[in-house]
């Protein structure tokens, strides 16, 4: 009996403390499927409402039509301004190669480039406009082609004005020698059959050549052959169907790597040690920079006095 007493009273009570927390105004459950109530606070005002955050589309350019869905539209809109780097101003100067007169010709072509004929050996010398940059072209026949530059004759030389709207190519043929020199690494020296190059930008393409450059702690110049040997950039060379080796006698090297494809890196780095950490200054407590020449060969076999000796792809 007395079980059945406090039952009840305990039912009574709980129903009496819900129904006062509600005469309090406190917030009633949530109604499933439906969002919750929300009911004000006298602090709502002192604080501004958020900016709405805006889609991720919204500052980008509008796409043009005929661009699907998820796929990238990289033209620009009108009136877009493209940053281009400044070109150099560089002097040209053309020297007699065996000491003899040479043959020298012009015309001028349907899209205004002047086209100068050298035959009978010259040497072409290019300057850049700080005095650190020079390259040497010597060859027998030689081609240039001039965009952007109104002359008739430049057998006694030319300077371009470093603006980007002129253009300089060379087509060099017969025992051509092309030497670089540049502040940022070694001397480099090209020699083959036949060379493009397009002085501007600093690329070429040279057929059955040799690429000689001589790092600072090597003993010996190395020496990269190939079939066809490119000039990506100021940075960057490629060989294809190439060999190189480093040996004192490079026509007949006692050890050479064969390799489809070889390509040469040199860049200014940091310098670290074995475990990555950078050298710096005793002094100043300045990190130290230093010209980095990395020679990569891709399906490489090297060659002990002729006879191969391994693979590596």
């Amino acid at each position: 009996m007395t079980r059945g007493w406090a039952t009840i009273c305990l039912a009574l009570s709980t129903v009496a403390l819900a129904t006062v927390g509600q005469a309090h105004g406190q917030t009633p459950p949530p109604i499933e499927g439906q969002p919750p109530t929300r009911y004000g606070l006298p602090t709502d005002g002192l604080v501004m409402p958020a900016p709405p955050v805006p889609p991720r589309v919204a500052l980008q350019p509008s796409r043009q039509p005929g661009a699907g869905q998820g796929v990238p539209d990289f033209t620009l809109p009108n009136g877009s301004l493209i940053p281009v780097p400044p070109g150099k101003s560089r002097q040209f100067r053309f020297t007699r190669r065996y000491g003899i007169p040479n043959n020298f010709s012009t015309d001028l072509l349907p899209d205004g480039t002047r086209r100068f004929v050298f035959t009978g050996g010259v040497i072409v010398n290019v300057t850049g406009e700080s005095g650190t940059d020079e390259i040497e072209f010597a060859t027998d026949d030689a081609v240039v082609w001039v965009r952007g530059l109104a002359m008739d004759n430049i057998a006694t030389g030319f300077k371009t004005p470093g603006t980007g709207k002129t253009e300089v190519e060379v087509y060099l043929a017969g025992n051509v020698v092309v030497r670089t020199q540049s502040g940022k690494g070694p001397p480099q020296t090209l020699r083959a059959a036949q060379v493009y190059y397009d002085v501007e930008r600093e690329r070429a393409v040279a057929l059955s050549a040799n690429l000689e450059f001589a790092p600072a702690q090597a003993p010996d110049p190395i020496h990269i052959s190939g079939g066809e040997v490119r000039r990506l950039d100021p940075e960057n060379w490629e060989a294809l169907d190439a060999s190189f080796n480093a040996s004192k006698l490079p026509s007949d090297p006692g050890l050479r790597i064969d390799s489809n494809r070889v390509t040469l890196s040199q860049r200014e780095v940091m310098l670290r040690n074995a475990f990555g950490i950078p050298y710096r200054d005793l002094l100043t407590g300045q990190t130290l920079y230093g010209d980095e020449q990395l020679v990569t060969a891709y399906g490489a076999v090297p060659r002990l006095a002729g006879v191969p000796v391994g693979y590596f792809p």
